[in-house]
Parts: C-alpha cells; structure tokens; sequence
C-alpha cells in the first residue's frame, strides 16, 4: 500500500523509523540521512581498499626481495621458511607500526619495500639470523612505541599542568602582595596625617632625670586629670625644682599659655612621670 514502505526490502537496505517531516513516512530516513551514511561508507571503503593494496604490495615486495637474494645465492634453499618466518615478522611489524606512524597510504608502503630492496642490496645480508634479528627488532619497536607515545604524552600533560598551577600560584601571590603593599601605605598616610603618639617608658627618678627630657604620665598620676592634653600627650622636662623629688614639666599641648609649666612627683610610691617612647602598633 502507499505510504507503507515498500514491500520488498532489499537485503543491503538498513530501516530507520520515520521521522516528522519525512519522505511521506515510508520508513527510511531521507535526504541528509543518506547523505552521511554514504559519505561513511565511502570513506570506510577508501580505508579498506588503501590496507588491502598495502598487503599486495607487501607481498609483492616479499616476493620480490626473496627472489633477488635467491638469485644473488644469499639464501639456501633450505632456509625458505626461515626467510618467509622473519618475512611474515617484518608484514607483522608494519601492520603493528601502521596506525602509530600514520601510514595509510600505499605509496608510503611502496616507498618502505623499495628501501627494505636497497637496503638488501647495499648490505648483501647472507645469514638467516641477520634476517630473523633485523625481523624481531621491527616486532619489537612496533609493539614498544606506542607505551612510549602514551607514556610521553602523559608526561608532557602533567608538565603543563604544573606550569600552569605554578603560574596561578605566582599571580596570587603577587595580587596579594599589591593588596599587602596598598593597606600599608594607607596605614602609613593615616599616621602621617595625625599627631604622634607615645607610649610609657620606665619611670622618670631622680637618676635618670634630666633637663630637656620627654615624659608622660605615670603610673602613679591622678590628681592631675588631663593636664597633659590626654592620655599618650607628651611634655619635656624644662627644669629641676628646689626638692629632689619634684621636677617642672612643660606640656606640649599646653605652649604658649601662662604658668604652663607643672610640678610632678619622681620618688618611690609617686611615679607621676615616665619616659616617653615612641608609639607602634
């Protein structure tokens, strides 16, 4: 019936269910469908006909180089299987050797037997040993490289990745040093910008004291309030009074006013002063 698919089908054609928008429904895809199926296949055939002309002129070329280093009298007669075993290794290793090296095309192979040829006649090999050595070698070297390949691969990979980690690492540390180096200069213009700051230093006694000395309050200050301009305020020592035990002190906040200058106490049990030293973080 139309529209049903045909009823027959011909044993190379291959059902695909019918797509919306379709040929009518009929069964088969249509249109790209066939398109890329074709277009597989025929590259499939290119690569099946490529090995089975490289086999032929593998062969051809074992055929040829048997026949040459017979005549040549390299090889007895009795060592023909021997010949055609180390031959049939050397098929084996350029099969093996073919899809690591990329060689799909048959002149590639052609151009091989044809150095395989030279390479007889240059080196006029006459023992079957040399032949079933020089056999295993090519076995050997196609069955090793592609471990090798991979193994490089991998280790070129793990390189990169390491650069790259060393790299992320390095930016990092670099951003981080900015930020570092831009709150420190923040710091630094902010310290700038304000009045300095001292901290309390050994206390002021009549040993270490001195005209000309910077003080501020001791542990022992009370009854003075804020007459040092507040706690961390700074005065000098301008002169010794008639007691030992007292020593005037003018205040830096305090210059230019009238009897700015105070007595304060430097004995045991009243430490009203200490050293001033400069303030840190």
């Amino acid at each position: 019936m139309p529209g049903t698919g045909p009823s027959h089908s011909h044993p190379n054609q291959i059902p695909f269910p019918a797509a919306g928008g379709g040929d009518g429904g009929n069964g088969y895809r249509s249109g790209g469908g066939k398109g890329d199926r074709s277009g597989g296949s025929a590259d499939a055939n290119t690569a099946h006909n490529e090995l089975l002309v490289a086999l032929m002129v593998a062969l051809v070329m074992m055929v040829l180089n048997l026949l040459l280093v017979h005549s040549l009298g390299y090889l007895p007669p009795p060592w023909l299987a021997v010949w055609l075993s180390a031959c049939a290794c050397w098929l084996v290793s350029l099969v093996l050797l073919s899809p690591l090296t990329a060689v799909t095309s048959w002149p590639v192979w052609l151009a091989a037997g044809g150095v395989g040829l030279l390479l007889t006649l240059v080196t006029h090999a006459t023992s079957w040993p040399v032949w079933l050595a020089a056999a295993c070698v090519r076995l050997l070297s196609a069955i090793t490289t592609l471990p090798v390949v991979l193994q490089l691969k991998a280790m070129q990979a793990a390189v990169v990745r390491r650069l790259q980690a060393y790299e992320a690492a390095a930016q990092q540390e670099a951003a981080d040093a900015k930020r570092a180096l831009g709150a420190a200069r923040a710091k630094l213009a902010i310290a700038r910008g304000q009045a300095p700051r001292w901290d309390a230093g050994d206390v002021v006694t009549p040993e270490n004291c001195r005209v000309g000395l910077k003080v501020v309050r001791g542990p022992d200050w009370s009854e003075w309030s804020n007459a040092d301009g507040g706690e961390g305020g700074a005065g000098t020592i301008v002169r010794k009074a008639a007691s030992p035990d007292l020593v005037c002190v003018q205040w830096e906040s305090q210059v230019g006013e009238p009897d700015s200058e105070r007595r304060y106490y430097i004995v045991p049990g009243r430490y009203q002063l200490c050293c001033a030293v400069p303030y840190t973080v």
